[in-house]
């Protein structure tokens, strides 16, 4: 039904004998194909932008938050060309710019936003912020320790 390159990974889309749901496949997986005698079921009313419109590609919750962030000005001309959402909006400020965008709440969103490090702030949801301020936090605790397996096993 469609292929999807997400980063490094490509993904087919389509279905698996004898399930007609659309389903996702890391291409890389794949040790052998054979093609099939019939057409594959469902590409009747397939629709690749409804596919993506409905965050199938997000791994994790759907559930869709309200971000605001502070973001340096080099990452505002990076997501400027490459958006969070339709509706992100940037609001220039006297050092950096304001971005408020509506996102799925994803680990693959908590991994980007920690990808950004200090040129990114979540300021709300608070819930967000809190546990991005706490990652970082907790791994530097244990590079400070003694640095063995037991302090991160105790």
């Amino acid at each position: 039904m469609a292929l999807i390159q997400r980063g490094r990974i490509s993904y087919l889309i389509g279905t698996a004998h004898p399930h007609t749901d659309v389903r996702q496949f890391a291409v890389h997986r794949f040790r052998q194909l054979q093609a099939l005698p019939t057409a594959a079921q469902g590409l009747e009313d397939f629709s690749l932008q409804r596919y993506l419109g409905s965050d199938a590609m997000q791994f994790g919750d759907s559930d869709r938050i309200e971000l605001h962030a502070w973001v340096s000005d080099g990452l505002a001309r990076l997501i400027r060309e490459t958006p969070l959402s339709n509706d992100m909006t940037l609001t220039a400020l006297d050092y950096g710019h304001r971005m408020q965008a509506t996102v799925s709440n994803s680990w693959q969103l908590r991994w980007w936003l920690l990808s950004q490090g200090d040129a990114l702030i979540v300021e709300r949801p608070q819930s967000l912020r809190v546990q991005i301020a706490e990652t970082p936090s907790s791994a530097a605790s244990l590079y400070l320790s003694d640095g063995t397996s037991e302090t991160v096993a105790n």
